[in-house]
């Protein structure tokens, strides 16, 4: 996952960052939260950045995003969804945030849910803006914490042996 940095690397001379803050597994989907910088550094100054999307009744912001996978065999992208093929989308009010000179944007909010049948199938996805900046990430980091994943134990005392076993429970 990306993360804000506050000083730019060496060798930097703007700062356009988009990349994925946050994760949410909720009831039915997956969403990510992005993140859009738009800092000057080093004296060159940075533009206006104009982000199309929707505006949820809930005050939450949905750009529009074409998701994608690398092919590791040919080194192409390939296009799996774009936003605007969801259902959920007639409930939302077109609208452009603009992210100002030395400002940020840390409430983009992107549904991942076609990215989780191909994790393990592909190893890198990315989120593209219509506007072309681009955030990748690997699949896996899609997935929850290891200890989630794991299965259900419970101990249970053995009669015969006295001795106490753990048991997967199925």
């Amino acid at each position: 996952m990306a993360a804000f940095l506050g000083e730019p690397m060496p060798g930097e001379t703007s700062s356009h960052e988009f990349g994925l803050f946050g994760l949410e597994q909720q009831t039915h989907h997956l969403i990510g939260t992005w993140m859009y910088v738009n800092y000057d550094i080093r004296g060159r100054e940075v533009g206006l950045v104009i982000i199309e999307g929707g505006r949820t009744g809930n005050g939450l912001f949905w750009p529009d995003v074409r998701l994608q996978v690398k092919d590791d065999s040919t080194g192409k992208w390939k296009t799996i969804s774009n936003s605007s093929n969801h259902w959920w989308e007639v409930w939302k009010k077109r609208e452009k945030v603009t992210i100002a000179r030395n400002s940020q944007n840390l409430e983009l909010m992107v549904n991942l849910d076609e990215f989780q049948p191909l994790i393990g199938k592909y190893e890198v996805g990315r989120i593209v803006l219509n506007s072309g900046e681009v955030s990748e990430f690997e699949l896996k980091s899609l997935l929850p914490p290891a200890e989630l994943l794991e299965e259900p134990k419970r101990t249970q005392r053995n009669k015969r042996s006295g001795l106490n076993q753990t048991l997967t429970l199925l």
